[in-house]
C-alpha cells in the first residue's frame, strides 16, 4: 500500500480549485476550529455522525491516501486535456477526408495511446486484463446473494428512508394480483441504494441527516411523525430492505469542513464517518462505487479501504480486514480486476434494475422483478414498467439476464 505521508505538508490543495474565491472569502469569517482534532476548522453547525473521535479518523484516513489520491485527480486533469486535444484533431481529419461518423472509418480517440502508453478511452489490449478461473476471490455474503433490484434515494429524508427500507410491503392502488403471488414465496431482501451521489448539493445539514438516518436504519431504530398529517412511520417487522451505501464521486470538495487550510474530499467524508460508526455491523459495510473512470481510480479506492480497515482494526482489534464489499460499476476491465480482494466477477453478472428515484416508486413492482427473475430463460428479455406514484412519466426499462 502506499499514501503513507504523515508529517508532511498537506496536498489537498486539488480541491480548493473548486472553490471560488468569492466564496472563500464569504466564508472565512465563519470558520471555527474543532474542539479536539488539530488543523480542522469547520463552517456550519456539527452533528449526526460527527464526533472529535471520528473526524479524527477521517483526518488521519486523509493523511494516509492523500497521495494516491491527488494522483487519480491530477491525471484525471491531464486525461480530460487529452480527450479534448486528440478529439479536436480526429474532427479536423474526419472532415478533412470528408468521413461520415457512420463510416467505419471514422476516426475518434477510442483505443488512442497517451504518452506513457495507457489507453484513456475505451478497452485495454485484449492481454491487458484475462478472465480469471471463475472461483471466488473474496466470499459473497449471505445478505448480497441472489438478483439485485435496486431503488436508489437519498437518506437524509427520514420519511423516504424507512419506506425505502419497507419496500417490500408497500402496494400501490389497483396493482395486480400477480405481485402479491410473486411476493408470497419471496424470502429475500430488496435493495436500496442509499445515495449521496453527485447531482445532489452536498449540505452539511443533509449530509449529517443522511448519516444519522442510514444508521439508524441499520440499527432498526428509525422513526418519523408527519407533522401536518400526524402520521407515524415506522419500520415493519420483516422483509426489510438491505442499504448499499453510495458515497459521492471523487472530485467533490468538501466545503464545510477544512483541514490543514484545505478541503477535505467530500467521498472521503461521507465514507469515513459511515465506517467509523458502523464497523462492527457487516451488512453496514457493503458501498456502490461507480463512475470510476480508469484502473488507477480503482487502485486508490482500494488503498482507501486497506488504510481505512488497518485503523479501524487499531483501534477494534477484533475487526477483521476484508469485511468491506464493494459494488462497483467497472467502465474498463482493469477497473474490475483492481478489486481483487473485493469483489468477485459473478457480482457483475447478476441482473440489476435501477430505479433512481427522489419520491415513492412502484417499489412493490421492482421486487416482483427480482423474485420473478428466477424463471426468466438465459438472454430472454424483459421489459418491465415501473409507474411513480406521484404521476409522471412511467419508467420503462428492457433487461436481459
Amino acid at each position: 500500500m502506499s499514501g503513507d505521508s504523515h508529517g508532511q505538508e498537506s496536498k489537498n490543495a486539488d480541491y480548493r480549485e473548486f472553490i471560488s474565491d468569492e466564496f472563500m472569502a464569504h466564508i472565512q469569517p465563519h470558520m471555527r476550529p474543532v474542539v479536539g482534532v488539530a488543523d480542522l476548522f469547520q463552517v456550519g453547525e456539527s452533528g449526526g455522525l460527527e464526533t472529535a473521535d471520528s473526524l479524527r479518523f477521517l483526518c488521519e484516513l486523509f493523511d494516509l491516501v492523500q497521495n494516491d489520491l491527488r494522483a487519480v485527480l491530477r491525471q484525471r486533469v491531464a486525461d480530460r486535456e487529452f480527450i479534448d486535444q486528440r478529439t479536436r484533431a480526429c474532427f479536423e481529419l474526419n472532415r478533412k477526408l470528408r468521413v461520415d461518423y457512420g463510416d467505419r472509418h471514422y476516426e475518434t480517440i477510442i483505443g488512442q495511446e497517451d504518452a506513457l502508453g495507457r489507453i484513456v478511452v475505451g478497452p485495454k489490449n485484449e492481454f491487458y486484463c484475462k478472465s480469471g478461473s471463475g472461483k471466488f476471490v473474496a466470499p459473497i455474503p449471505e445478505f448480497l446473494r441472489g438478483h439485485h433490484v435496486t431503488l436508489f434515494g437519498p437518506p437524509d429524508d427520514a420519511k423516504l428512508s424507512i419506506n425505502a427500507m419497507n419496500a417490500f410491503h408497500r402496494k400501490l392502488p389497483g396493482e395486480p394480483a400477480i405481485v402479491a403471488e410473486l411476493l408470497r414465496d419471496f424470502t429475500g431482501a430488496p435493495m436500496w441504494g442509499a445515495d449521496d451521489e453527485d447531482s445532489k448539493t452536498p449540505l452539511r445539514a443533509d449530509l449529517i441527516l443522511a448519516g444519522e438516518n442510514l444508521t439508524n436504519c441499520f440499527k432498526k431504530n428509525i422513526s418519523f411523525t408527519d407533522q401536518r398529517t400526524g402520521k407515524n412511520y415506522s419500520l415493519e417487522s420483516t422483509h426489510l430492505s438491505q442499504p448499499i451505501k453510495r458515497f459521492p464521486g471523487l472530485a467533490i470538495p468538501c466545503a464545510f469542513l477544512f483541514y490543514k487550510k484545505n478541503p477535505l474530499p467530500l467521498h472521503l467524508y461521507d465514507f469515513a464517518l459511515h465506517l467509523f460508526a458502523n464497523w462492527n455491523n457487516p451488512k453496514a459495510l457493503v458501498f456502490y462505487v461507480p463512475k470510476l473512470e480508469n484502473e488507477e481510480e480503482a487502485a486508490y479506492i482500494r488503498v482507501m479501504i486497506e488504510h481505512a480497515e488497518l485503523l479501524i482494526q487499531r483501534a477494534h482489534p477484533h475487526y477483521q480486514t476484508g469485511t468491506i464489499r464493494l459494488i462497483v460499476t467497472p467502465t474498463t476491465p482493469a477497473v474490475a480486476a483492481t478489486f481483487a480482494g473485493y469483489t468477485n466477477n459473478t457480482i457483475e453478472r447478476r441482473p440489476v434494475l435501477t430505479v433512481n428515484t427522489v419520491s415513492d416508486a412502484t417499489v412493490s413492482g421492482t421486487i416482483a422483478f427480482q423474485t420473478g427473475m428466477e424463471n426468466v430463460p438465459k438472454n430472454q428479455s424483459l421489459f418491465v414498467t415501473l409507474a411513480p406514484t406521484g404521476g409522471g412519466s412511467p419508467i420503462n426499462q428492457t433487461i436481459t439476464p
